[in-house]
């Protein structure tokens, strides 16, 4: 099932960022996301919506491929499936909440954000820079120690055109993230830098950022980061 956290500053909203953590990240790390970007929030006058899937693999992956790790699970394939629930009856109703709760907004619900922004952790980035090719929904995105090792997602990159909507996006791994065993996964950065390239030529602004460590070090300040450095576009 779906989970959702909104946190909506003290001012009129412009701005929306819907953000997939992964399934490690609980409650407490939306809320100390908040706490840390409370005024970089307020300054854009974005709204911050923490977001579940409620089957990680199954809702994130681009297409069907089989699993990394014995004991995990196959990749299901379902992300046009959630993206359409997504962008259809999910994002409707929490922008109805969202702007019938907006000082200057109070008379009309229906008024769309001037930016609305998407990004994830691991398989919640490797969606988010999928969704910025599957609709014209989002002007930025942030994929943070995305999983863009993901079989075939460089090539369909590669292949696809992205929004004539999307602005900005913002890339990040940790520096070991490569030095994984597993062949698979350990191709994530060259994939990464890649599809850097493939936006930048499509005429997206891209940024990549290397951090130290693993997939998981210091997971809450990268994504601080990574929300940051898009909130600087606004």
């Amino acid at each position: 099932m779906e989970k959702t956290i909104i946190f909506t500053p003290d001012t009129d909203i412009q701005n929306i960022l819907y953000f997939h953590a992964s399934p490690v990240h609980t409650q407490e790390t939306a809320q100390k996301l908040w706490k840390a970007l409370q005024q970089n929030m307020k300054e854009s006058r974005s709204a911050l919506v923490m977001l579940t899937a409620g089957d990680w693999n199954q809702d994130l992956s681009p297409w069907k491929t089989e699993r990394v790790f014995s004991k995990g699970e196959d990749f299901e394939g379902g992300a046009d499936a959630y993206l359409t629930k997504l962008c259809q009856t999910i994002i409707p109703d929490i922008e109805t909440k969202i702007f019938s709760l907006s000082e200057n907004n109070m008379e009309n619900t229906a008024v769309l954000p001037k930016r609305r922004m998407i990004g994830g952790y691991s398989m919640g980035g490797l969606f988010a820079v999928y969704a910025g090719y599957r609709t014209d929904l989002f002007t930025d995105v942030i994929s943070v120690s995305g999983s863009l090792w993901f079989d075939g997602f460089a090539e369909f990159i590669k292949n696809s055109m992205p929004s004539s909507r999307w602005k900005h996006c913002y890339l990040s791994l940790g520096n070991k993230e490569k030095l994984t065993k597993n062949k698979r996964m350990a191709k994530v950065e060259e994939n990464t830098l890649l599809i850097k390239q493939y936006l930048e030529q499509a005429g997206i602004t891209a940024v990549y950022e290397s951090n130290p460590g693993n997939h998981f070090y210091q997971s809450e300040e990268r994504m601080i980061r990574g929300i940051r450095n898009i909130l600087d576009y606004l």
